[in-house]
């Protein structure tokens, strides 16, 4: 629930030419205009489960988009219940005529430069994780296999172009000497530690898990179909992800010192998400 530090569940994503609001709680749209960006750009939102805290300021989000756009278009990710919840609270609420297209998490969806797709987590009900990649490609150059070879560093922008360099009469391929491996988010919702995270978050850029308790509440994490800061980071190792991020922590915990220090023992690069956070993913 929110508190005076910390808001409910919502995340934006914002790569040069789209927008993604991953889950929408109360006050979502408050935060996004105090960041400065206009909510008529926002291209998806794709919403994890339907329990409140995840849901509940979509509809505030979607009047004030009624308000400012004629006949707004808009396109919407999530369980199946989902649509029903938004059709019949615009119908009794009187929101104006807004155009929403509603999307299952099981498809692929693509936008200008990100694409997205849900995956299935374990929270009790129909509940999903998403995966957000650009585009484009990201190519990263085998730097050992490069010195094992002897090539010299002077050539290696020209492998990295996709381009064969000769020396001494040997000619190399950069094909063995360039991984290709796309930028990916992954965001797991709210979820208990399942290996279909680790799947989804295998080599990602950042993984944005949650972390409600620490292991001093395991139980009640169980219970409650939720993770710990521990098994979070547990799974960031597994899926060997760059970064770890941890969210919807309870508001048991004020101070998340001790989340951060369960999680870094096991993942060293492990951050604590604060209400406007940002982190750039290069």
């Amino acid at each position: 629930m929110p508190t005076k530090l910390r808001g409910a569940p919502a995340i934006l994503i914002k790569s040069p030419k789209s927008t993604i609001l991953l889950d929408c709680g109360e006050g979502t749209q408050n935060r996004i205009i105090n960041i400065g960006i206009g909510i008529q750009k926002i291209d998806l939102i794709a919403i994890t489960h339907m329990h409140g805290d995840h849901v509940f300021g979509l509809l505030p989000l979607l009047h004030t988009l009624s308000n400012i756009s004629q006949t707004p278009k808009l396109r919407i990710m999530g369980p199946k219940t989902l649509k029903d919840f938004i059709e019949e609270n615009i119908k009794l609420t009187l929101i104006k005529n807004i155009d929403i297209e509603f999307t299952r998490p099981s498809n692929e969806l693509c936008l200008s430069d990100l694409r997205i797709k849900g995956f299935e987590v374990d929270h009790g009900m129909e509940s999903y994780g998403y995966i957000i990649e650009f585009a484009k490609a990201e190519k990263k150059l085998k730097v050992n296999e490069l010195i094992k070879a002897g090539i010299p560093r002077r050539y290696w922008p020209q492998i990295k172009r996709g381009k064969k360099v000769t020396i001494d009469g040997k000619t190399f391929d950069p094909s063995d000497f360039v991984e290709i491996r796309n930028r990916k988010i992954v965001y797991s919702g709210d979820t208990k530690p399942i290996a279909n995270t680790i799947r989804a978050a295998y080599n990602a850029k950042v993984l944005i898990h949650e972390a409600t308790f620490t292991s001093r509440l395991k139980n009640e994490a169980e219970i409650s179909n939720h993770s710990t800061a521990l098994d979070a980071a547990k799974i960031a190792l597994e899926a060997n992800a760059e970064v770890l991020i941890l969210t919807h922590i309870s508001a048991r915990y004020p101070d998340p010192y001790e989340h951060l220090y369960e999680s870094r023992r096991v993942f060293r690069n492990t951050f604590v998400a604060e209400d406007y956070d940002y982190y750039i993913v290069m």
